[in-house]
């Protein structure tokens, strides 16, 4: 009886572990899926450009499609996906030069390269 009942204990415990890494997965993946839409959004609404391709004009340019947020500098809290601080070089004509470096509220961080279109607008790459 003790065997099973230590048995079924570390098979809640992985479950616990496997459902808390899905997450934290899918958390990443809204967050990702919510900068590109918008990215998007922006560029159908001809908005965004005016702020420049610094840090924190790329943090007011993310910040205009994403409600209930705040923006202080370069960083946007997010009320779902954590804390978004942007980089960016003044072009984003390359990648690697602008980014969000993303901080989920579980802790976890990852980054989201950022390139500027023909037109102007940042894309998520």
């Amino acid at each position: 009886m003790n065997k099973f009942k230590i048995i079924l204990l570390l098979f809640v415990l992985l479950s616990i572990s496997l459902t808390a890494n899905a997450s934290d997965s899918y958390a990443k993946r809204k967050a990702v899926q919510t900068a590109s839409e918008v990215a998007q959004f922006n560029s159908a609404m001809d908005r965004g450009k005016e702020y420049g391709y610094n840090s924190e004009g790329l943090a007011k340019y993310f910040a205009l499609g994403m409600p209930d947020t705040t923006t202080s500098g370069s960083v946007l809290k997010t009320k779902y996906y954590g804390d978004w601080t942007f980089t960016g070089d003044g072009s984003c004509s390359q990648i690697g030069k602008c980014f969000i470096a993303i901080t989920l509220k579980n802790g976890e961080k990852f980054t989201i390269p950022l390139i500027k279109d023909s037109e102007g607008y940042i894309v998520v790459k």
